[in-house]
């Protein structure tokens, strides 16, 4: 950059000349005219450009002139304006710079959630492995992903539990199919049966054909909605009358069940298992005798039901050990995992099971919401 030529002065005293420098010297004061009426001007005065300033000396009263020169004021202010637009561009240019080094984190940390978000979108619901955790953060960043992995381990247990209940169901239906090997044939072969011992008077054979048959149509029956209380009873009762051509005076049932609890809702093949197991264990054993009561009563909003038995006895914390498989599972076991599998399909997390010993009895106790057949659960 060039130097800025010096500033001259010129000082007037009305329209006689007190000083006047070299490179202006014979320039009279009536040529400064412009500049009298505006305080400044722009002037040529010997071939070149003068910017030149008015003012008054108050002690003297005295005018002067301050002459600068224009062209090279121009060039240096051209100068110094191309300088600050290179500093602003300069500036511009390193905001930008540090903004995309600042952002470059918050920028990762919302593609791993990207990925993460598109891999869960898959037919797989799949949860990726990312070099980092977001365990401890408490930034919105780190709240942002923990809800995201909580809300996505929730869909996947949901999504669990939807298959297993399904697949669960899938087997029950497996093991129905495995027993309607042409039930309609073994059906009308029973009532055979059971017409030619009424017609030779033979009472136990009749009964035991009659029961077995009614048993078969009830268990084979594809409608689980309309299963009840009462039916479940009434299974019962038909697999008892069997029992008890077997076992005669040895095995006593008795129910003690109000009339308008029958119609309760009750998924099917609870009972008949759990009595099941107490005519094996409770007779099958070389016990003397074995009592079996169903009770049912309903409290509030649940209905309880309680099968009971003498003869056997319950392990303590039976139900728990089984499902921590402490236990191997073996035709007790079963029937009481499928009873319990069956009751956390139809009612989730609103049911009990218990088992306890008391007064001679080995009892099992079960709570559901109480619900009408029918209506809507």
């Amino acid at each position: 950059m060039n130097a800025i030529s010096p500033v001259s002065y010129a000082l007037y005293s009305g329209d006689e000349t007190i000083y006047l420098p070299q490179e202006l010297e014979g320039l009279k004061k009536k040529e400064l005219s412009a500049v009298s009426a505006q305080s400044y001007a722009v002037k040529h005065i010997k071939d070149l450009r003068y910017l030149i300033i008015k003012g008054k000396i108050e002690t003297t009263g005295w005018d002067y002139y301050c002459f600068a020169p224009y062209d090279s004021l121009y060039r240096n202010m051209k100068r110094l304006q191309r300088l600050f637009l290179f500093i602003v561009l300069i500036n511009i240019a390193l905001s930008i710079v540090m903004t995309k080094i600042m952002m470059r984190p918050l920028i990762t940390h919302f593609d791993i959630l990207a990925k993460k978000i598109q891999a869960f979108g898959n037919d797989h619901f799949e949860l990726i492995d990312v070099p980092y955790s977001y365990k401890d953060r408490r930034d919105e960043i780190g709240l942002i992903h923990q809800q995201f992995d909580a809300m996505a381990d929730k869909i996947r247990m949901l999504i669990r539990e939807n298959y297993d209940s399904k697949l669960l169901a899938k087997e029950a239906q497996l093991k129905a199919l495995e027993m309607q090997i042409n039930p309609h044939f073994l059906y009308n072969t029973l009532q055979i049966i059971n017409w030619r011992a009424k017609v030779l008077h033979d009472e136990q054979i009749s009964v035991m054909t009659e029961s077995l048959g009614k048993l078969l149509r009830i268990t084979l029956s594809e409608s689980n909605e309309d299963s009840s209380l009462g039916q479940e009873l009434e299974l019962v009762q038909y697999y008892l009358n069997i029992q008890k051509l077997r076992f005669d005076e040895e095995l006593f049932y008795e129910t003690n069940v109000p009339e308008y609890l029958l119609h309760s809702y009750l998924p099917k093949f609870i009972l008949q298992p759990l009595v099941e197991n107490a005519v094996r264990y409770g007779l099958e054993d070389e016990s003397e005798g074995c009592h079996i009561r169903i009770r049912a009563e309903k409290s509030q909003a649940q209905l309880a039901i309680t099968v009971e038995n003498t003869g056997s006895v319950f392990e303590e914390d039976l139900l728990k050990k089984l499902l921590a498989k402490e236990i191997t599972p073996r035709g007790f076991g079963i029937g009481i995992l499928n009873v319990n599998s069956r009751l956390e399909i139809a009612f989730g997390s609103r049911y009990s099971m218990e088992f306890t010993n008391q007064n001679g009895y080995a009892a099992i106790h079960i709570t559901i919401p109480f619900q009408e057949v029918g209506r809507e659960r």
